[in-house]
């Protein structure tokens, strides 16, 4: 083979393997997800759901979570599921349990990132990736991979109603509605929670074992955690 020849075949090699698609990633509502920011810290969150606009998908989560933010990473750290967070944003007004609270976020998900219409009861993290992925498989042994019907408004839920939350830091917990606030948009629940589990999927358990999600979560103190309403979705989002 001649040494153009050769030159040739590399080229069209490298361009072949350049235009490979990246292989189709699933996403569920409650895994763990890292904020890669501008000044290359990186910060915990959790996915809520996957939305879409247009003929694109987008992921929500809390909107504290986002500003700052460069791109979005899968939670094995490396893994980008929003590599150009151009067509993103947040909204992020009020930071407590006893005020009016707007806390969402959107980010456009990567072309091979797709929605696995479900949920697999998060993570169990200890901030270590090596012993993570061990308590993850082990967390996630103990709890079925739950699909998701939809969402609902905050109003679908009274004091005293049963809900779950799927956290990247804290797992699938469940408890009671403590108050609901229908103006505004807020629901105060007892679900165990931590730093890490901010735009969890709150949820009611429907028909056929579904989750219908109600709510993102956004802060937690003394035993309650406040969730901002996830309907209707902001930015044209549905």
């Amino acid at each position: 083979m001649s040494a153009a020849v050769a030159a040739t075949v590399l080229s069209l090699t490298a361009s072949f393997a350049a235009a490979a698609p990246a292989a189709a990633y699933d996403v569920y509502g409650g895994d763990l997800i890292y904020i890669k920011r501008h000044n290359g810290t990186l910060g915990q969150c959790t996915l809520n759901s996957v939305a879409r606009r247009g003929g694109a998908l987008y992921g929500i989560t809390s909107g504290h979570c986002m500003p700052g933010a460069a791109k979005v990473l899968a939670s094995d750290r490396k893994t980008p599921i929003a590599s150009n967070l151009a067509d993103s944003g947040y909204i992020n007004v009020g930071s407590g349990l006893n005020e009016r609270n707007d806390d969402i976020g959107w980010f456009r998900l990567d072309p091979h990132v797709k929605d696995a219409h479900a949920m697999r009861g998060g993570s169990l993290t200890a901030g270590v990736l090596g012993v993570d992925t061990k308590l993850v498989e082990l967390w996630r042994s103990f709890f079925p991979v739950r699909g998701v019907a939809g969402r609902a408004p905050v109003t679908a839920v009274r004091p005293g109603t049963i809900v779950c939350k799927d956290g990247g830091r804290t797992g699938r917990t469940c408890g009671p509605v403590l108050s609901v606030r229908a103006g505004s948009g807020e629901i105060i629940a007892v679900l165990p929670s931590a730093t890490g589990d901010s735009g969890a999927p709150v949820y009611m358990t429907g028909p056929g074992g579904k989750a219908v999600i109600v709510g993102v979560l956004s802060g937690a103190g003394w035993g309650r955690t406040l969730a901002d309403a996830v309907q209707p979705l902001p930015a044209g989002l549905h």
